[in-house]
C-alpha cells in the first residue's frame, strides 16, 4: 500500500474541541493504521514531514508521537534512516476467551507466551452490594480481597481484583511469591477442590487512575474488562473477577462449532 495520502481519510477524525489531547489523537490514528496490517514487517513508515503534510498538525506534535510509536516499538528506526514497521501482529497478545475453560495463565503458557504475576494487596473486606450478589452473600460478613497484576514480556498487562468467600482465609496466609502462579492452581494445591465452571461476561471500558499507572497507559485509555464468577466442582462459588485487559494489546479469541 503506498503512503502517499494514505492518512488523508483519517484527518476528518482530529477535532480540536476532543477531550483527548491533539498528540494522543494522532497517536491512536497512526496506531491504528500500523495495526490494521496494510503494510508487511519491514515496510518504510511515514516520516514527520508526510504525517504533517497529511494531517495537517504540527511538527512538535508528530515528533512527540513518532518518538511513543517507537518507544512502544510499533516501529522500528536507526539512527539517521527512516522508520519502518514493526511486526504488526506483535503488538496484541491472544487470549482463549470461550471455548475453554482456562485460567489467564494458563491461556498464555499454552500459547507460548512467556509472563508472570505479582500480588499488589490482599485483606479482608466489606463487600459492596455488587460483590455480594456475585458471591451470592446475604449476611453481613466480610470477603477476601487479591489484587494483582499480569506481565507479558515484562509489560503489565493485565490487573485483576478477586473476591473470595472468607472461608477461603488460607490465602491470606500464602506466602506473596506463591501467587506468581493462578489462583486455581493455588486453590487446587491448599485445597481439595477444582474450578470446574465458569460464568463470563465482556464489556468495553476505561481504565481508571490507578489502573493507568500500574498499566502505563493514559488515563483514557480504552480497555477491555471481563468479569465472573468462578464455581468449584462441589457448586460453591469460589471467586468474583473483575480483569482490565489493555485494550491495544490483547484479543479475545474464540472457536466455535455447529453440530450439521
Amino acid at each position: 500500500m503506498p503512503l502517499k495520502n494514505a492518512l488523508l481519510k483519517y484527518k476528518k477524525f482530529l477535532q480540536e474541541n476532543n477531550p483527548l489531547p491533539l498528540y494522543y489523537q494522532v497517536q491512536l490514528i497512526l496506531e491504528d493504521f500500523i495495526t490494521r496490517g496494510e503494510l508487511e514487517k519491514g515496510s518504510p513508515f511515514f516520516t514527520e514531514e508526510e504525517i504533517v503534510k497529511q494531517l495537517g498538525v504540527s511538527l512538535p506534535t508528530v515528533n512527540r508521537v513518532m518518538k511513543t510509536l517507537i518507544e512502544k516499538k510499533y516501529i522500528l528506526r536507526s539512527r539517521g534512516k527512516r522508520a519502518y514497521i514493526n511486526d504488526p501482529y506483535k503488538f496484541q497478545y491472544p487470549f482463549v476467551f470461550m471455548s475453554e475453560l482456562l485460567a489467564y495463565g494458563e491461556m498464555l503458557e499454552r500459547l507460548g507466551v512467556k509472563n508472570s504475576t505479582k500480588l499488589l494487596e490482599r485483606k479482608l473486606i466489606t463487600p459492596s452490594p455488587k460483590v455480594k450478589r456475585y458471591l451470592g452473600i446475604e449476611r453481613e460478613e466480610p470477603v477476601i480481597y487479591l489484587k494483582r497484576i499480569r506481565y507479558i514480556k515484562e509489560e503489565p498487562i493485565l490487573i485483576v481484583d478477586s473476591y473470595l468467600p472468607k472461608k477461603y482465609n488460607k490465602f491470606l496466609e500464602i506466602d506473596e511469591d506463591d501467587f506468581s502462579i493462578d489462583l486455581y492452581k493455588l486453590l487446587a494445591e491448599y485445597f481439595p477442590k477444582k474450578i470446574v465452571r465458569a460464568e463470563r461476561e465482556l464489556m468495553a471500558s476505561r481504565v481508571s487512575l490507578e489502573d493507568a499507572i500500574l498499566l502505563d497507559v493514559p488515563l483514557w485509555e480504552a480497555c477491555l474488562r471481563l468479569f465472573g464468577i468462578a464455581y468449584t466442582n462441589d457448586g460453591q462459588r469460589f471467586e468474583f473477577f473483575d480483569s482490565r485487559l489493555k485494550g491495544d494489546r490483547c484479543i479475545l479469541k474464540s472457536t466455535l462449532s455447529k453440530e450439521i
